[in-house]
């Protein structure tokens, strides 16, 4: 059970339109924010994303998918379609890091 359960630091995908919901909570502004890097102190299990193929066929855990971000915390993809999003505090999260959009030199 625990071989597919997210540890460390880990990319997160953010869904269509949270990057308006995290930006206030991590200093940027929505359209510049691709990704995130997280730490938790624990992953919840119930956080599952699906898993993708990596160097030699092995499979590895995908990225988690943020869906929302409010005051008191963060809603992740449980990682089973019609399962119930899965609630992070913000108390929880070790480190977060914005990965911003690459912009043109014309832009």
């Amino acid at each position: 059970m625990y071989r597919t359960r997210l540890w460390g630091e880990q990319y997160v995908q953010l869904a269509p339109g949270v990057a308006a919901a995290i930006a206030p909570y991590v200093g940027s502004e929505p359209q510049d924010i691709h990704e995130l890097v997280m730490s938790l102190d624990m992953w919840p299990e119930q956080i599952r994303p699906a898993p993708i193929q990596g160097w030699g066929g092995r499979l590895i855990p995908g990225d988690p998918v943020l869906l929302d971000a409010n005051d008191a915390g963060m809603y992740f993809e449980a990682g089973t379609a019609g399962r119930t999003p899965v609630f992070v505090r913000w108390s929880r999260v070790r480190r977060i890091e914005v990965l911003r959009r690459e912009r043109s030199l014309g832009a």
